[in-house]
């Protein structure tokens, strides 16, 4: 890639956007070669045995990062402007993808 490490590699819209925003002559030295379909952002996943009180706190604290002046800045930093809830529905495209290609192994 950039840096001459790979000759290739598969990187998530938010990443590539991320790193084009923080260094914009990166462009310039990297060829997209094929850009998918959209796809519904990256979950927060948790472990399924985490206690359902613990994953309400999460949640919430998560939910409510934006409210905070110093975790504002941080999510700033990260090109995030707040975490939301979803509608399951946005990862579709990943079902009718894994539909075609076939579950991975």
């Amino acid at each position: 890639m950039a840096a001459g490490l790979a000759d290739g590699a598969g990187v998530d819209s938010l990443v590539y956007e991320f790193a084009i925003a923080r260094d914009p002559e990166l462009a310039a030295k990297i060829k997209v070669i094929y850009q998918s379909p959209p796809f519904g952002s990256p979950p927060v996943v948790v472990n399924p045995d985490l206690s359902p009180k613990l994953q309400a706190e999460l949640s919430a604290l998560l939910l409510e990062l934006d409210d905070h002046l110093q975790s504002r800045q941080i999510l700033d930093t990260l090109g995030v402007d707040r975490f939301i809830v979803i509608d399951d529905a946005v990862y579709d495209t990943v079902r009718a993808l894994e539909q075609e290609v076939g579950p991975l192994p």
